[in-house]
C-alpha cells in the first residue's frame, strides 16, 4: 500500500503520465534457446566454447557467460536433461536473435552437428513469441 501511494506521489510531483515515464526507460531483448547436446557431448561442447573465447570477458559461474558490448550471452548446461540453455541479454532484439543464432551454431559446431535443435522464445516481452527451429 505504501509503495502505490509513493509512486502516485512521485507521478503527481513529475507532472507527467506514468506511460510517458516508462517510455524513457531502457529496453532490452532477453531472449532464450535450447539445443540438444547428448550427454557425453557436453564437455566437449563447453571446452571448446571455453576455447573460443580465451581472450574475452567471460564469466564461468552458470556455465560460459561472455559479456559483449552491450549485455551477454550465457552458454548452460542443463543438468538434468541432454541439452544447453543459451541465453542473450541485450539492448536491440535483432541483436539478441543474432547472438543466440551464432552461439546455435557454436554449440551445434562442438557437438558434432547430431541431433535436433530446440525452441528459441522471446521473454519479458508484451508479447511472446516462440518459434521452432528447422530440424
Amino acid at each position: 500500500m505504501y509503495t502505490l501511494v509513493k509512486l502516485l506521489e512521485l507521478r503527481a510531483g513529475a507532472g507527467e503520465p506514468i506511460s510517458e515515464a516508462t517510455a524513457r526507460l531502457p529496453q532490452a531483448a532477453y531472449l532464450t534457446a535450447t539445443e540438444f547436446v547428448p550427454w557425453e557431448a557436453k564437455g566437449r561442447v563447453m571446452r571448446t566454447l571455453l576455447e573460443d573465447h580465451r581472450d574475452s570477458n567471460v564469466d564461468l559461474v552458470d556455465g560460459i557467460k561472455v559479456y559483449v558490448d552491450d549485455g551477454f550471452v550465457l552458454v548452460r548446461p542443463d543438468p538434468d536433461e541432454p541439452a544447453c540453455h543459451i541465453v542473450a541479454s541485450v539492448g536491440d532484439e535483432l541483436r539478441a536473435r543474432a547472438l543466440i543464432d551464432e552461439y546455435r551454431q557454436r554449440v551445434c559446431d562442438a557437438r558434432g552437428g547430431e541431433g535436433a535443435s530446440g525452441a528459441t522464445e522471446v521473454i519479458g516481452s508484451a508479447s511472446a513469441v516462440s518459434e521452432k527451429a528447422p530440424a
